[in-house]
């Protein structure tokens, strides 16, 4: 029991943890207005490339990974790379964000990071379909033109051609129609969290008529490999792996081997807005779990669940009937498959990402390690009969 116990703590504080200090770059520039050569100079090798025009450091200046890159492999590498640089470049300031319909928040971050990646994309791979959340009529709401500047200064501090005009066509460029094939990118998963000093993360996934193959996951505040932040990466039937953000080697993802329910180990968001404390005291009491629940923010949970830090995350399916966002769901998903764990619907099927932009055919999520996948399903189905519906909270 006391190592479990142990684990959750660890979990738990990844939440706690304080946000990343500004980048030396981000720092000199604002404290002594420095020039572009200056700074440049100053700059650790590959550190502030030029993500968007394309004059990156080459593959072999990373770690090698423990499978063969292959062409989607380099293209998750080069996103990762681009999103740091863009992450580094804003520094903390993501500026007031404004509120979409759902109430959810936009922030100049998820604007620069979807306008990098779509400019990743538009370089390496200029025929696929990406499908991001952010879309052109984001840039149209009050805020919304504060937001794009914001953004654009960031990224011209990468590629000094890019101004408010590029930027917004790379933000539209990411927004694209889902079909068969398509990669789909959430550029901040946990903006709340992001906004609060919680945890937050970037999540690209390339699916195929309905399957998962590729996945990236960036969580710059998870502490999994030292104090750095993470950089996860999966592909179909070959695994799932993370490094440090920035620096370290590649080791592989595997989940917990625990099978005694009471030492389950629940993760679920730290959003206050997203839980019932009531109905998470019920959904423990059907679980059975005597070990402390943790929260994290977006996809982080499934890479506590990848990583053996934790062992169950169970979303319950929305009173309004609203199905989840496919980009809130694919890349995490498939990294805790490939570590060996088990992703379903809270019927038990399969997540099935070829319906668009939604789960449309699902009903929830349930992330497990896969020993304890059955007894979740029969948790929920406990819970189901007796309280005769599904209720929000937990996720």
């Amino acid at each position: 029991m006391a190592p479990a116990r142990e684990s959750a703590s660890r979990v738990g504080a990844r939440r706690r943890s304080p946000a990343p200090r500004p980048s030396r770059t981000a720092r000199t520039r604002r404290a002594r207005g420095s020039t572009r050569s200056e700074v440049d100079a100053r700059r650790p090798p590959g550190e502030g490339y030029n993500c968007i025009a394309g004059a990156s450091p080459p593959l072999s200046e990373l770690p090698p990974l423990p499978i063969e890159p292959d062409s989607s492999t380099r293209l998750l590498l080069e996103v990762g790379r681009a999103v740091v640089a863009v992450l580094d470049a804003l520094g903390p300031i993501v500026g007031r964000p404004y509120f979409k319909d759902d109430r959810s928040p936009v922030t100049s971050a998820d604007l620069a990071i979807q306008a990098a990646v779509a400019g990743v994309f538009e370089r390496l791979a200029p025929d696929a379909t990406l499908v991001g959340e952010e879309g052109s009529d984001a840039l149209e709401r009050p805020g919304g033109a504060s937001l794009l500047a914001a953004a654009a200064e960031a990224l011209a501090a990468l590629d000094p051609g890019i101004d408010v005009e590029r930027a917004a066509a790379l933000v539209a460029r990411g927004a694209g129609v889902p079909g068969d094939v398509f990669w789909a990118l959430d550029p901040v998963d946990g903006t709340r969290g992001l906004l609060a000093g919680r945890q937050y993360s970037t999540a690209l996934a390339h699916i195929d008529h309905g399957r998962v193959t590729a996945a990236l996951l960036i969580c710059p505040r998870y502490p999994l490999v030292g104090d750095q932040g993470c950089l996860a990466l999966a592909r179909l039937g070959r695994g799932a792996m993370v490094r440090g953000l920035r620096t370290g080697a590649w080791r592989r993802l595997t989940v917990s081997a625990r099978i005694d329910r009471r030492a389950m180990r629940l993760v679920r968001s730290a959003d206050p807005s997203e839980v019932s404390l009531e109905h998470l005291r019920r959904l423990r009491r059907a679980l059975g779990t005597e070990e402390p629940d943790a929260g994290l923010d977006g996809q982080v949970k499934y890479l506590a669940i990848a990583a053996g830090e934790a062992d169950v995350m169970i979303r319950m399916p929305r009173r309004s009937g609203a199905p989840e966002n496919v980009w809130d769901h694919a890349a995490g998903a498939l990294l805790v498959t490939e570590a060996g764990g088990r992703v379903s619907d809270t019927q038990g099927a399969p997540l099935d990402f070829g319906a668009g932009r939604r789960l449309d055919r699902n009903p929830g999520v349930v992330a497990t390690n896969g020993h304890l996948h059955e007894a979740a399903l029969e948790a929920l189905r406990k819970l189901r009969h007796a309280n005769g519906h599904a209720a929000e909270g937990g996720g």
